[in-house]
């Protein structure tokens, strides 16, 4: 088989120690016939076991070569230090980088307007970054980003310099102008990004989504292919569990923002009503959000609801190993539901992998709600009625958990596995190149 030399490039670090379970590492791992070097936007060093070879700039790069004589981007070869680099687990969190976390955490959409106009006023080390690219000479570019000016920009850079097919990937929400936000700062980035990825759109020769309605909307709007990419998953049918809890153990793993919390109340009201002659379910919520009163009265009864705080991924998954159903819920409400639509979380992979049934609660039209309902992998309820209902169920007949079990697993070695994914992927890579360069 060809070998495919791909450039990939990111806006985070690809570093398994502070993005535990993310796409590359998941898509990459064992990959045969693919070998890998890396463009990336963000602090810190790269630790991982597909790559080791890298072309870093950062904020703090493209701030300096505004205002000195320096250009942005450095190149990374940690290939001396083997690929179990130790010294790549942490950030070094300068002042310029807790700055910028702050502002891509922030709801200031004037200050991430302004990080915006960084990236496209900064000046890239373009001789360096030729020599990184005529180095590793690419056969394609697979982007996997949410579209911004900063990756835009970037990506028709990339192309310029290397001449290859792009392959992008996006699992957002970045289009689309079906949103409500009432920010004009908003909308002036939102038509930007827009605008960026028209220009771009020429140089895609596919492009990836994890929702079908973007996925037509894209092929539609772009005249490219398109194709659904989910993360993969090792289906294990010896981790279902054949016994029930009593109470019934339901357990949700992540955070609470856009408007989570208020779709985990609705499922704690539902869990109150049956538990009302005896407790019959309980919910276990793990997170590093910190609860507001609110929350705190709504989430955290210590009867019906148990706020345990954070957990690592190997302590999840014990929590897993004792656990029924495993929850993946998304806001309800008219502005949240619309941001989220088109995404489709890597925590649910994790949860069909789990060994438990799956509960997931959103939108009808939400890309995780569709997939799972289609496919009968999950509790899918997309209302307040249907969330009442499905809860009573369950309290009345613990089999369902046991059926929903096995679907979820099913769902994993049908449409996840990793092997069948590298095959799809590399299959894409290939028609890619035959079809010759745009």
């Amino acid at each position: 088989m060809k070998k495919i030399k791909v450039l990939l490039l990111t806006d985070e670090a690809w570093n398994d120690h502070i993005y535990p379970n993310n796409n590359m590492t998941n898509w990459f791992t064992d990959f045969e016939n693919i070998e890998i070097a890396h463009v990336y936007c963000s602090e810190g060093e790269p630790l991982n076991k597909c790559c080791n070879y890298y072309f870093q700039v950062t904020d703090k790069m493209m701030f300096k070569s505004i205002i000195g004589k320096n250009k942005a981007g450095n190149i990374i070869d940690i290939s001396f230090k083997g690929n179990n680099n130790t010294e790549s687990n942490s950030i070094n969190k300068s002042f310029f980088y807790t700055i910028v976390k702050k502002i891509s955490g922030t709801h200031s959409e004037f200050l991430k307007l302004i990080r915006d106009f960084l990236w496209l006023l900064g000046r890239y080390d373009v001789e360096k970054l030729e020599m990184f690219i005529n180095d590793f000479k690419p056969d394609i570019i697979f982007t996997q980003r949410v579209g911004t000016v900063k990756l835009c920009r970037l990506e028709r850079l990339l192309r310029k310099i290397s001449g290859c097919p792009i392959i992008a990937f996006t699992g957002d929400n970045e289009y689309s102008l079906k949103i409500i936000n009432f920010s004009p700062f908003f909308w002036i980035r939102r038509f930007m990004v827009r605008n960026a990825i028209n220009k771009t759109a020429k140089y895609y020769s596919m492009y990836y989504t994890s929702s079908r309605e973007q996925a037509l909307e894209y092929a539609k709007k772009f005249k490219i292919p398109t194709s659904l990419m989910f993360k993969s998953g090792v289906p294990n049918y010896e981790k279902i569990h054949n016994k029930v809890n009593k109470p019934i153990r339901l357990v949700y793993a992540g955070k609470l923002y856009c408007g989570r919390w208020k779709t985990l109340a609705l499922l704690v009201d539902a869990i109150k009503e049956v538990n009302i002659n005896g407790t019959k379910l309980v919910l276990d919520i793990y997170t590093r959000d910190k609860l507001t009163k609110k929350q705190k009265k709504l989430l955290n009864d210590k009867k019906n609801v148990f706020y345990k705080g954070g957990a690592t991924p190997d302590e999840l998954l014990k929590v897993y190993d004792n656990s029924d159903i495993v929850l993946h819920v998304e806001s309800l409400d008219p502005i949240n539901r619309l941001i989220t639509q088109h995404s489709f979380s890597t925590k649910v992979i994790d949860c069909l992998s789990s060994g438990c049934a799956v509960m997931v609660v959103g939108w009808e039209k939400h890309s995780a709600c569709i997939e799972l309902k289609n496919s009968d992998s999950a509790f899918v309820m997309t209302n307040k009625e249907e969330v009442f209902e499905t809860i009573r169920k369950i309290a009345e007949d613990n089999d369902l958990i046991k059926i929903y079990s096995n679907n979820a697993m099913n769902e994993i070695k049908v449409n996840h596995s990793r092997k069948d994914i590298q095959k799809k992927m590399y299959g894409d890579f290939l028609k890619v190149l035959d079809e010759g360069r745009k």
